[in-house]
């Protein structure tokens, strides 16, 4: 090692937060975020759940896109409480960890806590996360009219300038 190489020992700086109902975050040491039991293989990605951020200590290099968390192996088919533990590293080997807790709800602890939540107006429910699910028939039929009405709007406008291009070329 030359004599010149300066060996840096302060952590990354590693922050978490829950994400509410509006991907904003709530500060707190003691994060819980409540998702739903399903049987679908990883049906989360961490930024779904809360919000990262992390950076060198030194030069501020943000790092976010290097966290690793042990996300991939919670059984989301299984109710329970686990423990997410995240990290990073920087450039000289410097690691630095958080954990949060997630909590996969039965169907009766899910429909508890919404009905709860509707209740008593908590915030709990704004840290609630649905699994990746299909569309309702009737949701897809409401997007798929507005796709076909801007479509058609879409259409007449574009017709409508390529006739008064041509009218416009007539005259030219």
């Amino acid at each position: 090692m030359s004599s010149n190489m300066e060996i840096k020992t302060h952590e990354p700086i590693l922050m978490i937060e829950a994400k509410d109902g509006n991907g904003q975050g709530q500060k707190n040491d003691d994060i819980k975020v409540y998702v739903e039991q399903t049987n679908i293989k990883e049906p989360y990605e961490l930024s779904q759940l809360i919000n990262i951020y992390a950076c060198d200590y030194y030069d501020r290099t943000i790092l976010t896109n290097k966290v690793i968390s042990n996300l991939d192996k919670i059984d989301f088919n299984k109710p329970g409480l686990y423990t997410v533990t995240v990290s990073v590293f920087d450039q000289y080997q410097n690691m630095a960890f958080k954990t949060f807790k997630i909590q996969v709800l039965s169907r009766d602890e899910e429909n508890k806590i919404l009905t709860k939540s509707e209740d008593t107006n908590t915030s709990r429910r704004s840290r609630y996360h649905k699994k990746k699910q299909k569309r309702t028939k009737s949701e897809v039929s409401k997007s798929t009219k507005k796709f076909i009405m801007w479509g058609g709007i879409a259409i007449v406008v574009a017709f409508s300038l390529l006739f008064l291009i041509s009218i416009i070329l007539m005259f030219v």
